[in-house]
């Protein structure tokens, strides 16, 4: 769960993190240090934000062995929206020839 709870929280404090959660800063410190477990409203958020479904973190936690593509799209979509526009550009256009087989 600490592993899922970092990726989540990304570069956010764990005040920041908490106060998009409800919850304080201690708390997100708590569960990355497993203190503590997330209620089932916060994993959902959690999920979300480390770009996996409910069932697949559930899955994760639960020892099955995770797809290859475990999140993978919404992790890249992820990290997309991070990139600057420049950077942006050149993935798009290495997309692009990806898809053209080039």
């Amino acid at each position: 769960m600490a592993k899922i709870v970092k990726q989540a929280r990304g570069n956010k404090s764990y005040r920041a993190y908490g106060r998009l959660l409800g919850v304080s800063g201690t708390t997100v410190q708590g569960w990355e240090n497993l203190q503590y477990v997330p209620e089932r409203e916060n994993l959902v958020k959690i999920a979300t934000d480390a770009g996996y479904t409910l069932e697949e973190l559930i899955e994760y936690l639960d020892g099955e062995m995770p797809n290859p593509n475990f999140g993978a799209k919404e992790q890249a979509l992820k990290y997309l929206r991070l990139l600057p526009r420049d950077e942006l550009v050149q993935v798009l256009n290495e997309s692009i020839k990806i898809l053209a087989g080039v």
